[in-house]
């Protein structure tokens, strides 16, 4: 073996829950690991880690710990995503945001309409920009 046995051990490893989030399929990978465990996972530090490891690893190793290691970048991606929809349907609930006339949530607050003489050119009289030699 390339690798020492203690890198993959679940609690003391550093790499014992991107192993098991590796090589779970379906929903045991969601059950494998807890949302603790996820949250303490570095993903730039381990992917450092990986890259350049401490003590040297197999090819097949190191392929298999990245699988890993974008799993749990897409379950935190997944927590992420979720903690942000229920942000914005809380925000939409609220009462006093809602009840306000001509509320529109997909227009920023700082949208500035222009006036139509900001973006309009003016007309070009008698030719006054072009250079006829």
């Amino acid at each position: 073996m390339f690798y020492s046995q203690d890198l993959l051990c679940r609690r003391n490893g550093r790499f014992g829950a991107i192993w098991l989030l590796a090589m779970t399929n379906g929903r045991a990978r969601w059950q494998s690991v807890s949302n603790r465990e996820l949250a303490g996972i570095n993903i730039r530090q381990t992917c450092a880690d990986i890259v350049a490891p401490p003590v040297p690893l197999s090819l097949r190793l190191t392929s298999t710990l990245l699988v890993g290691l974008s799993h749990a970048l897409a379950r935190k991606l997944h927590h992420l995503y979720n903690d942000c929809y229920e942000m914005w349907t809380r925000v939409l609930a609220t009462p006093w945001i809602t009840s306000r006339q001509g509320f529109n949530p997909f227009i920023s607050a700082v949208t500035t309409v222009s006036s139509s003489q900001t973006i309009t050119l003016p007309a070009f009289t008698d030719l006054q920009y072009i250079d006829v030699p």
